[in-house]
């Protein structure tokens, strides 16, 4: 990827393999997500955005409706994907046997 002008402090932040973007509901998270998403897949390297926050907004920033756990493509090396960790959790809950007793 070329960097351009982007000054140490973006080069540092863009040259992550993985990037976490975590706060208090309504700080921006989708938006810097979405932002971050966009500069990366615009100097060339495959992006993916996972939102696992099911209150999550950040498909409405690229004009999708449904972000679902299979990946979609919205622009070029720009994809979209959700996790409803609260659906899975309880999923996994009531599709597992419950453990027996375990003795020490």
């Amino acid at each position: 990827m070329d960097f351009g002008e982007l000054g140490p402090v973006g080069r540092d932040l863009l040259s992550k393999k993985l990037l976490f973007v975590t706060g208090k509901g309504g700080v921006g998270k989708s938006t810097v997500a979405g932002a971050l998403g966009r500069i990366t897949s615009k100097l060339g390297a495959k992006t993916l955005i996972c939102e696992v926050d099911a209150k999550g907004d950040v498909g409405r920033l690229f004009g999708v409706d449904d972000v679902t756990f299979s990946p979609i493509q919205v622009a070029p090396n720009l994809y979209l994907m959700a996790m409803n960790t609260e659906a899975k959790t309880i999923e996994y809950a009531t599709f597992c046997p419950p453990l027996g007793a375990v003795r020490l």
